[in-house]
């Protein structure tokens, strides 16, 4: 069982996710692992451009959820269960979890 670096769940084995190994400056490789529904998240939010590993829900918390509504444009594009995701997290930012 694998864990996603950036939401910190579980990834269940069967289950689709993102792997990528990447160095740095000469340190050690590093393994990435990001399940299916942050990548889709980090990649409708990102719209594209750069991230930092690791970093999508504290981005998500400080730039996103402070202006996020149902009828954001980014928020309409994800899946039903990034929606769900994303909306747990929201409330949890905002105290009503």
């Amino acid at each position: 069982e694998y864990r996603c670096y950036e939401c910190k769940e579980p990834i269940l084995a069967g289950t689709r996710y993102e792997r990528v190994a990447a160095t740095w400056r000469k340190s050690p490789i590093t393994v990435y692992k990001t399940c299916a529904l942050c990548l889709e998240i980090r990649t409708v939010f990102t719209c594209g451009e750069g991230w930092i590993y690791e970093q999508l829900w504290d981005d998500m918390k400080e730039i996103v959820f402070p202006v996020l509504t149902t009828a954001t444009n980014c928020f309409r594009q994800l899946s039903i269960p990034a929606k769900e995701k994303v909306l747990r997290r929201w409330q949890t930012w905002k105290g009503l979890e």
